[in-house]
Parts: C-alpha cells; sequence; structure tokens
C-alpha cells in the first residue's frame, strides 16, 4: 500500500500481442480485472478505471491519470523498457510519494499479470 492515498486512477493498458497470445481469446477482459483488482487493493478508497487494448508492440505499456485525495494530478506510465515514471508537481508531492506510487503500480501490473495467468491455467 502506499503512503500516499489515491482518489482516482484512469488507466489505458496496451497488452502486447505476444502477452495477449499467452492470455488467450479473453486476454483483454482478463487482464481489466486482473490489474483493476490490483490496483482496488493498493489504493481501497480509490474509484479505478482500467482500459486494456492490445497493441502491436514488444511489451506492454500503460499510462494512467490519477488524482489525491488532496487533489494533486499525477501522471504514472510504464515505458516499452518496463520502467515505471511518474509525473507531478515536484512541490505538490514528496519524492517518497512519487517512488511508493510507482512501487505500487509496478507491483499491481505484475500482480495482475500472475492472476491472469492463473486465470487461464485453471
Amino acid at each position: 500500500m502506499s503512503t500516499t492515498t489515491l482518489a482516482s486512477i484512469a488507466m489505458t493498458y496496451r497488452l502486447s500481442i505476444s502477452a495477449a497470445d499467452l492470455l488467450g481469446a479473453d486476454a483483454l477482459s482478463t487482464y481489466e480485472d486482473a490489474l483493476s483488482a490490483a490496483l482496488e487493493r493498493a489504493y481501497p478508497d480509490a474509484v479505478v478505471f482500467v482500459d486494456a487494448r492490445l497493441a502491436r508492440c514488444d511489451e506492454s505499456t500503460y499510462r494512467a491519470t490519477c488524482t489525491t485525495v488532496d487533489g494533486v494530478e499525477l501522471h504514472v506510465w510504464r515505458d516499452g523498457v518496463g520502467r515505471v515514471e511518474i509525473g507531478v508537481d515536484p512541490d505538490a508531492l514528496a519524492f517518497a510519494a512519487q517512488e511508493a506510487i510507482c512501487e505500487s503500480f509496478r507491483h499491481a501490473d505484475e500482480t495482475a499479470w500472475e492472476r491472469a495467468c492463473e486465470a487461464v491455467t485453471v
């Protein structure tokens, strides 16, 4: 759980074709459900919306627009090499909080992948 409470998370997730092939016919909905659940566990008070789309790319990526309970807007994204980054006014959110949010998104993505894989192997 992050030290900063998010009030909302709106994410567009671009699932790579190779990842979708591993998850099968319902890959997008399977991953949307798994990632939504992981983010809701990390931020139980947040309204979470995840829109997964198939992308012709080597690695899955995402972009999220979030708002803290204090009204600070921030952007979190995962680029094509797996790094999770954050964009926010540094005066509005402490560096430690920024790092905690990045780590919680990284963990949510990893957890979602594990859960999605488990769902298709059952």
